[in-house]
């Protein structure tokens, strides 16, 4: 696994908005060779999709983004219930940066789903 700082974890422990959180994710994953998708505007979409889909050879993960006291709705806990059977799923808040830094770092799928 490639070094990420720690002056850079204590940063990510500090995002204050989902949306930088989550984009600290992002450029991570990138980082560390994930394909990412996010849908970027989802007014069409099926609600409660997760945030984000990364892929890297033989692993696949479904990630809700929260903010320390963000809640993850009905309809996300379903999506994240029945993926939970095909694919890693996790809820990734910015206490968890460590965690999920492990998690995209790691060359096989963990047991076990962290929700």
């Amino acid at each position: 696994m490639k070094d990420v700082s720690l002056d850079a974890i204590e940063l990510i422990r500090r995002s204050t908005t989902e949306k930088e959180f989550q984009q600290s994710i992002i450029n991570v994953a990138h980082l560390l060779g994930w394909k990412v998708y996010h849908t970027w505007s989802s007014i069409r979409s099926v609600a409660g999709f997760p945030d984000l889909v990364l892929v890297r050879r033989d692993r696949l993960i479904f990630a809700e983004v929260k903010t320390e006291n963000g809640k993850v709705t009905k309809a996300q806990q379903e999506w994240l219930d029945n993926l939970q059977h095909v694919a890693e799923v996790y809820v990734f808040r910015p206490r968890d940066w460590t965690n999920v830094v492990d998690i995209l770092g790691k060359k096989n799928s963990p047991s076990g789903n962290n929700r």
